[in-house]
């Protein structure tokens, strides 16, 4: 159908392959799953496990079966999730889409409006389509407080307590706000259940600050070194200050901004967030459960790096009492159109330059493509080039993609691909330190799979 704004659209989304592995690690079983992004409203799921045979249907899912879908532009990701397990207790794959897309209210170059379709997200059977649990507003199984905005974009999804089962999700819609949802047990647990709340809102009523996410967030465990001022008064009524230096740990969620459908529009102030969730345990914050629903990021709680990232004492106490930071665009409608990769302490995130004076519905417009690479923690450059970013090409960049090659010995190393020739141009801040790199390999970004010691045993004759 034309359901574009100048072409006919058929299955335009990306396929998501799922396997599972017998004893002895053959294939029993691959399916594929795909939406139909702006050539419709569906899902659909083949069998392709005998390699020899057709594709057989598993099930196609419409706006019929779920209510709040609008087109189906969320990428599938395939988890496992407490309490869905077949008849010997094995966890049954699921499915996590975000609830689609709405051109009616978002395509076009003014502010967007509210959404009566794709504000929200579903968990479906992989093996059948039917939908185990849905969030968003009225109607929802659970509610997502105040979502009005569609989200498009795959979702992010976690297992903080690594037992190979999903317990956290995070989704960015196209009002520029990113949603938490927590699943620390059954769905069903009346004293504990699932629940959701608005982790951040970064856009605006006005043009300037109408700022989207169309691309899903990316995620990572880690921890950063915090300094932090004390007054205390002494036994001598003294009013003494002191400092506190201690390891935080948190949750990184990265994710920019930029109008995908619209993507010579000059009139958005677009900005890439890296937002600290110091929650890193998943627990309901359900009103049953009791806890406290943490306050929504904004802005204000953001530390701007885009001239200077915290590198004196004095600015390492303010960066420690905010939750993240983010990075200005500073070129006219220059934006984020997709995720970034995180590799060894640091991101890296690309963005897009309208050509000065393209018309807007004209096909691939030259602009120039971008690439930054930036410290996960605070913010600062990770290269010494005299310019903030690399350009990578004419187009629209994608994410940069982590490979690691063979390198014929014992080690091993990562790389990006997909980014042109910047690695030529990479020159590392000596600031970086050991990177698990080989000494004077400016295109590795970092040391690969290797083995690290955690215990040792000693036997005594």
């Amino acid at each position: 159908p034309k359901t574009g704004v100048h072409s006919v659209y058929g299955m335009d989304g990306s396929p998501v392959p799922y396997f599972e592995y017998d004893a002895d690690g053959k294939i029993n079983k691959a399916w594929v799953f795909m939406g139909m992004r702006r050539g419709g409203s569906s899902y659909y799921a083949l069998d392709v496990t005998d390699k020899d045979a057709a594709p057989t249907l598993l099930w196609i899912k419409n706006n019929s079966d779920y209510s709040l879908l609008g087109q189906s532009w969320s990428e599938p990701v395939v988890t496992k999730i407490s309490g869905w397990k077949d008849s010997k207790g094995k966890a049954k794959p699921v499915l996590v889409v975000g609830a689609g897309y709405n051109p009616n209210t978002k395509d076009g170059a003014s502010v967007g409006t509210n959404d009566t379709t794709g504000a929200g997200i579903y968990i479906l059977d992989a093996a059948t389509g039917a939908k185990l649990h849905s969030f968003g507003g009225s109607g929802a199984d659970t509610s997502m407080p105040g979502i009005i905005d569609s989200i498009p974009s795959k979702v992010a999804v976690l297992d903080s307590n690594n037992d190979q089962l999903a317990d956290r999700i995070y989704a960015a819609d196209t009002g520029a706000n990113v949603w938490r949802l927590d699943l620390p047990g059954l769905p069903t647990d009346t004293q504990n259940p699932w629940s959701a709340y608005h982790f951040a809102s970064m856009g605006g009523g006005d043009l300037a600050s109408d700022i989207r996410f169309y691309s899903e967030p990316v995620i990572a465990q880690t921890a950063f070194s915090n300094v932090a001022e004390h007054t205390y008064t002494d036994i001598n009524n003294n009013s003494v200050t002191s400092k506190q230096y201690q390891s935080i740990p948190y949750d990184a969620v990265v994710v920019g901004s930029g109008h995908r459908a619209n993507p010579l529009n000059k009139s958005r102030n677009d900005k890439f967030f890296v937002f600290q969730d110091r929650n890193i345990i998943s627990k309901s914050y359900s009103s049953a459960a009791g806890n406290t629903v943490p306050d929504t990021l904004t802005i204000s709680d953001l530390y701007d790096v885009t001239t200077e990232s915290p590198t004196e004492e004095t600015a390492l106490i303010t960066f420690g009492q905010k939750r993240g930071w983010y990075y200005r665009f500073a070129d006219a409608g220059e934006k984020s159109l997709s995720a970034a990769t995180i590799v060894q302490g640091k991101v890296f995130f690309t963005s897009y330059v309208p050509q000065t004076g393209a018309t807007e519905n004209a096909c691939l417009v030259p602009g120039e493509g971008r690439l930054r690479g930036r410290d996960l923690h605070k913010g600062g450059k990770v290269y010494s080039n005299s310019q903030d970013y690399f350009k990578m090409s004419e187009q629209v960049p994608d994410t940069p993609t982590l490979v690691i090659p063979k390198n014929g010995d014992n080690s091993s190393y990562m790389y990006l691909i997909g980014i042109g020739d910047v690695a030529n141009d990479m020159i590392k801040k000596d600031l970086l330190g050991d990177d698990g790199c080989a000494a004077g390999d400016n295109k590795c970004v970092g040391g690969g799979l290797g083995v690290n010691q955690i215990y040792y045993h000693m036997k005594e004759n």
